[in-house]
């Protein structure tokens, strides 16, 4: 048994705030003592065992000024905790921590190269990972944009997914509704694959595009959609607590990011045995479970014309639809939580040990 405290941004939603409760609920269950440390919302989205503790570092400050209060928060809390080892979601708020000479585990869950790009977020994930006793990084590739010295300590773990809760899906669905999960704002790039699906919609009828999600760009995109003629077959539907079904329902799951860490919406497409068509993104997280022509269909970043003829192949060939479907469901074992949660933990075990050795 071990102390585990789990410093991320909130539980209101996000992918690694999904991964941090699924693994604080893994933890708690295999007899170990949880502490979940919230730096950002103390807004509630996922369900938590209650008997993980939640505690909030939050400021009300901005920029800097709101940076140093939340590490100062955070310290006074692992200081009060002093856990075994800490698992960070984020890098800017440990800062102060590792003065503490608790061993802590940094978790990176974007592109490094194309993610906080600004000079100084960069500087600051740097050195938290400098100081960290190990990283855990989604992707071989992350691992390798990194100097030696942190690649030594790195570990490339997935992320695990409930896959036994997911809805399968009907491979001899009639549904004719490409369907796209996550944020409105700029890293996912819809306005490349709104112009892709109306380059799709212009020899086909019948077809619509289902967006799951909220952000700030809600007004610019809904815009664009207008401009595009395209209202009533590009739909905003905002959030839903039954994403998952949405998905199993539509015909094909499709993202356009132009980076990512691993999206959890495009696994939890593929554990559903759905095809699936996405861009290449920088750090591999795509590539990393899709092989192209096979289990799924990466195109290039960007490129509107290779998503719209990427549609174009599986809607005009429900075979090869089918069977890009049953392809991805081989990753459901590589991400399945009763199997991922273990290797986690050993890893928080190994250096919680190494430490008091």
């Amino acid at each position: 048994m071990i102390d585990v405290a789990i410093v991320v941004q909130g539980l209101g939603g996000g992918g690694s705030e999904r991964v941090a409760t699924i693994l604080s609920n893994a933890f708690i269950n295999s007899g170990n003592n949880v502490t979940v440390v919230c730096v950002y919302s103390g807004a509630s989205g996922y369900l938590l065992d209650s008997r993980v503790r939640v505690v909030f570092a939050l400021s009300n400050k901005h920029s800097i000024a709101g940076l140093i209060e939340r590490n100062m928060k955070v310290r006074q809390v692992l200081e009060s905790l002093h856990p075994d080892v800490v698992l960070s979601f984020v890098t800017d708020e440990t800062i102060f921590a590792g003065r503490l000479g608790i061993p802590i585990v940094q978790s990176l869950r974007n592109d490094p190269e194309k993610y906080e790009c600004a000079w100084y977020y960069r500087f600051l994930r740097d050195y938290s990972f400098g100081k960290a006793d190990r990283i855990v990084f989604q992707t071989r590739q992350a691992r390798d944009f990194f100097p030696a010295s942190y690649r030594a300590k790195g570990v490339v773990l997935p992320n695990p997914l409930k896959v036994e809760s997911l809805p399968k899906w009907d491979n001899r669905t009639k549904s004719r509704q490409f369907v796209a999960v996550g944020r409105l704002n700029a890293q996912k790039n819809y306005p490349m694959l709104f112009k892709a699906f109306a380059q799709f919609c212009s020899n086909r009828d019948g077809y619509t595009l289902a967006v799951y999600g909220e952000g700030e760009l809600h007004k610019s995109l809904d815009a664009l959609i207008a401009e595009l003629d395209m209202k009533g077959k590009i739909l905003l539907k905002g959030h839903s607590d039954e994403v998952h079904r949405h998905i199993a329902e539509s015909f094909c799951f499709v993202m356009s990011s132009d980076y990512e860490g691993v999206s959890n919406s495009m696994l939890e497409a593929l554990c559903m045995g759905m095809p699936c068509i996405v861009t290449d993104y920088p750090s591999g997280g795509a590539r990393e479970y899709i092989t192209d022509g096979k289990s799924g269909i990466l195109v290039k970043v960007g490129d509107f014309v290779a998503m719209a003829d990427a549609m174009g192949r599986v809607a005009d060939n429900r075979d090869f639809a089918r069977s890009l479907g049953e392809s991805a469901l081989q990753v459901r074992e590589r991400v399945d939580d009763r199997i991922v949660t273990k290797e986690w933990e050993r890893m928080l075990e190994e250096v919680a040990s190494s430490d008091r050795r």
